[in-house]
């Protein structure tokens, strides 16, 4: 479950920042950074590095000119997110409910479609900034540049790579038999020794066996 969470929040940040993509080219020149969603603007080019304003949401010009090639990788991030939230859900009442086998190994399976979808953030990475086609209508000189990953696309990897490694595991591992915790109910009751209470760790084999 603190897997499924991790990867859920490391998602979220991906598609709230705005430091995905890093532009680099001219050493005297600052370049915008960009997000999925947002941008981080250069507000003052200094000998030490660049100033930036902050993270702002795409504009609509900016969206008319280049949304064409960003709107698929935002898509992508989009379902990652929400799906990573909603399977972050289920594992929790997998930890109070028995899953039937279909549900459980398709738990694992959306996990897979969550890595893949969260790889494919990388698209952003053919966006038009990244070639200089739209280069008057970002205010970045016109001549083509490199895009390197910043921090948020290392995030969005981080991510997938949770995702990837909770599908694998759920679907290689057998199907529980019982809730993931059995110990902090009735079963425990007549399992327990006369000085211990329920919830001790004492269930039996039955309540135990494939959690």
């Amino acid at each position: 479950m603190a897997l499924g969470l991790i990867a859920f929040i490391l998602s979220a940040v991906t598609a709230s920042g705005c430091e995905f993509v890093t532009p680099s080219g001219d050493p005297e020149t600052c370049y915008d950074h960009f997000g999925l969603f947002n941008f981080n603007s250069v507000l003052e080019c200094t000998e030490a590095g660049a100033l930036f304003a902050g993270c702002s949401k795409y504009n609509k010009l900016m969206m008319k000119d280049t949304g064409g090639s960003l709107r698929p990788a935002q898509a992508m991030g989009a379902i990652a997110a929400a799906f990573g939230g909603v399977l972050w859900t289920g594992c929790l009442f997998m930890l109070f409910f028995k899953f039937p086998a279909w549900l459980f190994k398709t738990i694992g399976g959306v996990f897979i479609f969550c890595f893949v979808t969260q790889m494919l953030t990388l698209l952003i990475l053919n966006h038009s900034i990244c070639a200089g086609e739209a280069a008057n209508a970002l205010k970045i000189q016109d001549e083509a540049y490199q895009c390197n990953i910043g921090t948020d696309g290392v995030t969005s990897i981080m991510a997938a790579a949770f995702y990837l490694g909770l599908g694998i595991t759920i679907l290689v591992c057998p199907v529980p038999k019982t809730a993931v915790i059995t110990c902090m109910g009735d079963c425990c009751k007549d399992a327990c020794g006369e000085d211990e209470e329920a919830g001790c760790g004492c269930c039996g084999e039955d309540a135990t066996k494939g959690a």
